[in-house]
């Protein structure tokens, strides 16, 4: 992530010193300003983590918490190589609930907590910004600027900028990259693989999957092996929706720049939201392979097992090649 999160430290000082020069621009809608993000973040093409400096640019320089959150999460979900990577590796019913359910986080769950905030922590104000240097109520220039003094300018508030998104996001870099790894360490992901769908191992999958710090793309990649290796749809499709949409990162930054409760009601929602995908994509691959055992005149998976047994030419196959057998037609 050391790249991506450099440039998100230089976008977010781009966007916080350009933003000051900008009269403030919102919607009294929140779903608009959640759209404005949309139509930010998804051509930026940062990982989640990278995005966060980003959106607490945004945010600093006079742009709306909705307009900031959603940015922050449209950017590492609705890009193109990530999308591109989504239809080629995962079945259609997959790809409509991970982009159906980040839509609606984006688009309504955003401004929807945004309501449960007090209305003063939604902008940041300008005495506490400092945006719009320009005054727009000013009709006509008197004093002239140079190029070299504008550029001189434009240099001075790109470096205070710099300093102020640096200062404050790069240390939350090392404590998140900390928790990363030390959750790694506790909850490896290849210990999902071997795990069924429970309830505890949903929500325990929602929240590693909400917590860890991934890259972008991260989160296809390892859903994709993990499908590939037989474990639970159900599982594999929280992780699809967690990972890469929100981090530990996120919510530290959220937390310092936004308003802490509103870091906690975002995540918490991403968590179920996600076994909610999860629950769906299940119940939709089982109805799928029902659906073609019936096809064939078999009416259960077990029904088709006891046949294969019984057609085997080995009478005597023993534990692990029933064991064998379980696992194939699982897969």
């Amino acid at each position: 992530n050391r790249n991506g999160m450099t440039f998100g430290v230089l976008f977010g000082s781009v966007m916080l010193a350009l933003l000051r020069y900008l009269p403030r621009r919102g919607f009294n809608n929140g779903f608009a300003n959640s759209f404005a993000g949309l139509a930010i973040g998804a051509p930026l093409g940062v990982c989640v983590n990278c995005a966060a400096p980003v959106a607490a640019g945004m945010y600093s320089g006079g742009s709306r918490a909705e307009t900031s959150l959603s940015a922050m999460i449209a950017s590492p979900t609705f890009n193109v190589i990530v999308l591109s990577m989504l239809i080629s590796l995962f079945p259609v019913y997959m790809v409509l609930i991970k982009v159906g359910l980040t839509l609606f986080i984006v688009l309504v769950v955003v401004p929807a907590i945004c309501r449960l905030i007090p209305s003063d922590q939604l902008v940041m104000s300008e005495s506490e910004s400092g945006s719009c240097i320009v005054n727009p109520a000013v009709g006509q220039v008197t004093n002239e600027e140079t190029i070299g003094s504008a550029i001189y300018g434009f240099g001075k508030d790109f470096v205070e900028s710099f300093w102020f998104i640096a200062s404050k996001t790069v240390p939350l870099m090392l404590l998140a990259g900390l928790l990363g790894a030390t959750l790694a360490t506790l909850v490896p992901f290849e210990l999902i693989s071997s795990l069924e769908a429970g309830a505890f191992t949903l929500i325990l999958a929602a929240v590693v999957g909400v917590i860890a710090p991934v890259p972008m793309g991260f989160d296809i990649i390892l859903a994709a092996t993990l499908l590939s290796s037989g474990t639970s749809m159900t599982l594999v499709m929280v992780l699809l929706i967690t990972l890469g949409t929100y981090s530990v990162y996120s919510h530290i930054i959220v937390s310092k720049f936004i308003f802490t409760r509103l870091s906690l009601y975002l995540a918490a929602s991403i968590v179920v939201l996600s076994i909610v995908g999860g629950l769906l994509a299940g119940a939709y691959n089982d109805w799928e392979i029902q659906s073609g055992l019936e096809e064939l005149g078999i009416s259960s998976l077990w029904e088709s097992i006891d046949f294969q047994i019984e057609n085997t030419s080995n009478t005597d196959i023993g534990h692990n090649g029933y064991a064998n057998l379980v696992s194939t037609f699982r897969s």
